[in-house]
């Protein structure tokens, strides 16, 4: 009764009801007098008439519940309308076409025959309009890897790969076609025959493992390959009686690694003459790579960094007229350097191991001094020792333009110092692989010499807990004040074994 007492007041006008007599309840409550029979039928009447606005008003409740979470739900779905209207001004969406091709082509690896998680095939479930632009797209289905071992010879597999290949010609249209033909010793009938079909768009050829002389699946492609520009073979065996690649107007870049041929004395035929790249990789007579050298009449570029040469090298010195780039190493034979004659050498790439003896060395110093070298620019790569490096750099000292292709901060570093001491006095122009950050000092001493340093260029490398270097920002300020171009790239790595 005495809670009752300290209620507050409802406000039925407010409530859209006629008000009950609550003063006449109070009264009665506060003096609790003895209730008079009319006045107990009053208040049953009052309490009965109470109850049914209760039943009203939990109705109209209820009612007005259902109307609030249908309007909540209303206001749920415009939100998502307003969001999905906004969405449609996203720069992505504004992108034209050819821009979205040119992005997505850094995806575009080579197809396998398989559906594997290639990236056009995510790409292409995006959306409908990135759908028709991949399709759309011949230049993403032009690359395509044929891995005999891993499809196996089950028939529903070989299947599925012919399926798979044909629709790649068919979304390649008519685009130049690179092919990868990886570990196979007999290709499958089936998927040779859709691959020797498509021969006449073949631009780039690279062939891992096949053996011509059991194999003449291949043999289709004779005289139908007008548009191969580039030859890659790893350890594969040619037949001496077909030649496939000897009629192929186009071919100007060859590379034969690893080869070996049905007969030892012969040398599979190739259109030697306008070939304007060579890598040669492979064990063959000097009297054959005399032959070959001298056939070469276009050659720009020669990469015998691996040559082996199987028999005993003759006098006489073998001219190189249009060889400008030439990559040579210490491994397996050296001795051959003496014996070439390059007059127009602009570059050479040295390829240098940590077992590199004093026999090798001077081999490569007596190539590097010889009177017809006059190359400009100079490659060190490997993983040579100090010693080694610095003795071969001292003995071509007119180079002006280096580039140190090791990763060994305690080799590079310290010809870096020499640098600074005058170990090339021409040098105008400093290319460097993974920098970091404390490789910076030696860097900025290199400037600060009179060593007439123009362009360096280097890749600064920093580890996931590199913070933002100062020293970097001293160093282009300083070069800035020299006048020295600086070209510098960034990189990241995961862990920083420094």
């Amino acid at each position: 009764m005495l809670a009752a007492s300290n209620s507050a007041p409802v406000d039925a006008a407010e409530a859209g009801y006629d008000p009950l007599p609550v003063d006449s309840a109070l009264r009665i409550l506060r003096f609790n007098p003895i209730p008079a029979s009319s006045d107990i039928e009053v208040i049953h009447r009052d309490i009965k008439i109470g109850e049914d606005r209760v039943s009203d008003i939990q109705a109209k409740i209820y009612e007005m519940g259902g109307l609030l979470q249908r309007l909540n739900l209303a206001q749920q779905h415009l939100l998502a309308y307003i969001d999905l209207q906004q969405k449609t001004f996203a720069n992505i969406r504004r992108l034209p076409d050819e821009i979205l091709r040119n992005i997505f082509s850094f995806c575009a690896d080579p197809l396998a025959l398989a559906l594997a998680k290639h990236p056009v095939w995510r790409l292409a479930q995006v959306c409908g309009r990135w759908r028709d632009i991949i399709i759309d797209s011949p230049s993403l289905w032009s690359a395509i890897n044929v891995d005999q071992l891993s499809l196996g010879r089950h028939p529903k597999r070989i299947e599925h790969a012919c399926k798979l290949l044909q629709l790649y010609f068919a979304r390649s249209k008519t685009h130049p076609l690179t092919i990868r033909c990886f570990r196979f010793r007999k290709l499958d009938p089936a998927i040779a025959e859709i691959l020797v079909s498509s021969s006449e768009r073949w631009q780039d050829l690279f062939i891992y493992g096949y053996n011509g002389c059991n194999d003449r699946s291949l043999d289709g492609i004779k005289g139908r390959i007008p548009q191969l520009r580039r030859l890659h073979t790893h350890q594969c065996t040619f037949s001496s009686e077909v030649n496939l690649f000897e009629t192929a107007p186009s071919l100007t870049s060859l590379k034969l690694d690893e080869i070996s041929f049905e007969q030892p004395d012969t040398f599979p035929a190739f259109p030697y003459s306008q070939l304007t790249h060579v890598t040669l990789k492979t064990p063959m007579t000097f009297s054959a790579f005399r032959e070959l050298s001298q056939s070469m009449t276009q050659a720009y570029f020669l990469d015998i960094s691996l040559l082996l040469i199987v028999d005993d090298i003759e006098d006489g010195r073998l001219i190189l007229p249009t060889v400008r780039e030439l990559a040579i190493g210490s491994h397996p034979q050296p001795e051959i350097l003496p014996y070439l004659d390059v007059p127009h050498l602009d570059r050479v790439c040295l390829y240098l191991g940590n077992s590199t003896d004093e026999a090798d060395i001077l081999e490569i110093k007596q190539f590097l001094q010889h009177p017809s070298f006059h190359a400009s620019t100079f490659n060190l790569l490997g993983t040579p020792n100090l010693e080694t490096a610095l003795s071969i750099l001292k003995a071509a000292p007119g180079i002006q333009n280096l580039h140190l292709g090791m990763e060994e901060d305690l080799i590079r570093d310290p010809i870096i110092c020499s640098l600074t001491s005058g170990l090339i006095p021409n040098l105008s122009t400093l290319t460097l692989e993974r920098v970091w950050r404390f490789d910076l000092g030696p860097i900025t001493e290199l400037l600060e010499s009179k060593i007439g340093v123009s362009r360096l260029k280097f890749m600064y490398t920093l580890g996931l807990e590199d913070e933002y270097s100062w020293e970097l920002e001293d160093l282009c300020s300083f070069a800035k004040e020299r006048g020295v171009e600086l070209d510098v790239g960034w990189t990241y790595v995961l862990e920083d074994s420094h």
